[in-house]
């Protein structure tokens, strides 16, 4: 059976045995949130949380974002991962996040008018696509600033 949502696990039946994954890709805490159930559910389930580090430590990260103008998200436009992590941002209120596929995608006039700025990037992104953005938004935007590179994802 898929499992999208809570719905989903509503309309089960009853089995003896039942095994439970997770596409790589999905939105931690959504995960979480349908393990709990299932969990509830069914007495015997096991679960193989197949999230990968990467995701997971992103998704944690904007979740922890605090006083940000704005977000960069660097990944494929079709990435369910990045656009995940757009959604996670979002969520979180913060309301400009863009999604790029490289630095060429990147507005710096417009990025100008944010005072502080994160960086982050769908798992399968390729370093050197992030540190491009990166450094332009360093060497373009905030040269005059001081760049808290912990806050840089």
């Amino acid at each position: 059976h898929l499992i999208e949502n809570e719905d989903d696990i509503n309309i089960l039946t009853s089995y003896e045995k039942v095994f439970v994954t997770n596409q790589t890709t999905m939105s931690y805490h959504d995960v979480k949130h349908l393990f709990r159930l299932i969990e509830e559910k069914y007495e015997n389930v096991i679960i193989s949380d197949e999230i990968c580090n990467a995701t997971r430590s992103r998704q944690e990260a904007i979740s922890n974002l605090e006083n940000i103008d704005a977000l960069i998200v660097v990944g494929d436009k079709a990435s369910n991962n990045a656009n995940r992590l757009a959604q996670i941002a979002r969520g979180k209120g913060i309301q400009n996040v863009f999604l790029i596929d490289d630095v060429n995608d990147l507005d710096i006039q417009y990025m100008q008018t944010f005072a502080k700025v994160a960086v982050t990037a769908g798992a399968s992104t390729p370093t050197y696509l992030i540190n491009q953005v990166i450094y332009c938004l360093e060497n373009n935007i905030y040269e005059k600033q001081e760049i808290d590179r912990g806050k840089i994802l």
